[in-house]
């Protein structure tokens, strides 16, 4: 039911910008010969203008990943080759009067498995609605939004798949952000060299769409200053609190992220430091250090990440392909890994070759030990 309800709200609101927005967009004109690149700007321009409804924008990306691992578990040696449809979505953002901005976007890969590719309808990326109320009581651009929001948790996490310099995030930040799009409220604001976010979440893990109310919640917080020095530091913390029984979405009982980005010389700097609860109350805790920068201006890029990690408990992985070939599952207290890649720029972030290698040991309490290889190959496109 609540499927239907949510399907049909989305297409009243499709359905009155055609009707209030005003004259529609002509047909996009043909790309210059060879301008590969401006396709991207024309799929991710206005496709509807005026009226009531300011503006109707599509998005979409497409990534692709292939992989080669290879490694032992305690002397059980294991390889495997992936090609994966890694994510496959389309969506649309309506801005209609002015200062409310409507955001939809699915997941079209309904299996993106090697061997059983399906595109379909899997769930919602994204939906919320979001209005925009201007400079309030001494904050400026200040909003609030309603619904299934991604939850910006680490550096890693908080910055688009779209944008990520290598191909896969990291298994600390993995650990905690986990992909994860909980239905909530958030209020985002900025004063002066502040900006940051406050927002309260369901727990509730079953919906494909919007979840209900009836389990846990969950609060967040956000704060980044932009230091005078250069740089920028930021600060997340996430508080889980669930019953017995209630649906637990985020999977640990409090976790906190603190980042520091910055430009030094031709090099970009991340460094992030995370550490947070799991509900069996185990810690874990990790830091990454992503050195980059650009070999061609614009358009190769060399890319450098160390990620420690260590957990009381036996709560750590492997990366992405490595766990899942060797079969290991989170049985690690300890993990270093280093990745090493380039990225080609075809078309900025809207369309990118992400080549890299990664060499990661790990250790478990129960005396397992791990070494694992793994070449990475990432297609990425988007508007």
């Amino acid at each position: 039911m609540e499927n239907k309800v949510v399907k049909t709200m989305i297409g009243a609101v499709a359905l009155s910008g055609v009707a209030f927005a005003g004259p529609v967009a002509g047909p996009m004109p043909a790309a210059p010969a060879g301008d590969f690149c401006d396709i991207f700007d024309k799929l991710g321009a206005s496709v509807y203008e005026g009226g009531f409804i300011n503006s109707v924008k599509l998005t979409g990306r497409a990534h692709y990943n292939a992989a080669y691992t290879e490694g032992d578990v305690n002397n059980v040696d294991f390889d495997d080759t992936y090609q994966e449809l890694r994510r496959f979505r389309i969506g649309t953002k309506i801005q209609f009067l002015n200062d409310f901005t409507l955001v939809a976007a699915a997941d079209m890969n309904k299996n993106s498995s090697r061997d059983d590719v399906r595109f379909g309808y899997r769930q919602m990326d994204e939906l919320y609605l979001k209005y925009a109320l201007g400079n309030v009581i001494g904050l400026e651009d200040v909003s609030i939004a309603y619904g299934r929001q991604k939850l910006n948790f680490s550096a890693e996490g908080s910055t688009s798949s779209n944008s990520l310099k290598t191909v896969e995030r990291s298994v600390i930040a993995n650990q905690f952000y986990r992909g994860l799009r909980p239905t909530g409220v958030q209020v985002k604001g900025k004063s002066g060299a502040f900006k940051g976010a406050l927002g309260v979440f369901s727990t509730e893990e079953d919906s494909q769409e919007l979840s209900d109310w009836n389990h846990g919640t969950a609060l967040y917080g956000s704060l980044t200053y932009d230091c005078p020095c250069g740089g920028a530091l930021t600060l997340q913390g996430v508080s889980n609190d669930v019953s017995t029984g209630d649906d637990d979405r985020f999977g640990y009982d409090w976790a906190v992220s603190l980042a520091y980005e910055n430009k030094i010389g031709n090099w970009d700097l991340l460094v992030n430091g995370i550490t947070g609860e799991q509900t069996n109350g185990d810690s874990t805790s990790g830091v990454v250090i992503m050195p980059s920068t650009f070999i061609v201006p614009d358009t190769v890029e060399f890319v450098a990440r160390y990620e420690y990690a260590t957990s009381d408990g036996d709560n750590l992985s492997l990366s992405r392909y490595a766990s899942d070939a060797s079969g290991a599952g989170r049985s690690f207290d300890e993990r270093h890994a280093l990745y090493a890649g380039v990225n080609y720029y075809l078309c900025g972030n809207n369309a990118k070759v992400q080549i890299g290698a990664e060499y990661e040991t790990a250790e478990g309490s129960a005396g397992t030990d791990a070494d694992a290889t793994t070449l990475w190959l990432g297609f990425r496109t988007s508007f």
